[in-house]
């Protein structure tokens, strides 16, 4: 995790659970950590806008992805500890065998679909978590919780033509 100290815009989590406690550690330069009274919180800052990522509690952590992956979060689980960055780069070690998905490889390389959407499913070991989701990490394990809907206003024009 040091090689991120250089690199502007990356970051990587490394979350560990240590007696059924999780141990948060970190590194990259948009990242902030704040208390927020019975949670710990990192925050990803972007043009002075903050976006909370994680919420740590006493036995769980919520993770939470941007709207439409504005920074897109991938998750892997290495040596007993879950790793979450926005650079697929940073998941993978040296000398490490990664699965590739061999339909979406081929769907890519044959320009069927669309090739955005393989892509991010093209590491079997290594996902992209949905955009306006909340995770919660426990028990070594991550699971999906919710989506979250955010507050827009919809404004409907109906024109009745009349004879």
């Amino acid at each position: 995790m040091d090689s991120l100290k250089t690199i502007k815009g990356l970051f990587v989590i490394a979350i560990e659970e240590i007696n059924s406690k999780p141990v948060l550690s970190w590194n990259g330069d948009i990242l902030e950590f704040r208390n927020e009274g019975t949670s710990d919180c990192l925050y990803i800052t972007v043009n002075d806008e903050f976006l909370k990522v994680i919420e740590m509690h006493e036995s769980f952590i919520y993770v939470t992805t941007t709207h439409r992956n504005k920074i897109p979060l991938y998750y892997r689980y290495i040596d007993n500890r879950h790793c979450i960055s926005n650079s697929v780069y940073f998941l993978v070690k040296k000398n490490d065998n990664i699965g590739l998905d061999s339909v979406a490889l081929a769907s890519t390389l044959m320009g069927i679909g669309d090739p955005k959407s393989y892509f991010t499913n093209l590491f079997k070991d290594i996902r992209l978590l949905k955009s306006s989701s909340t995770y919660e990490i426990a028990n070594g394990d991550i699971v999906y919780k919710k989506t979250i809907i955010l507050n827009t206003l919809i404004t409907v024009t109906i024109r009745i033509k009349t004879t």
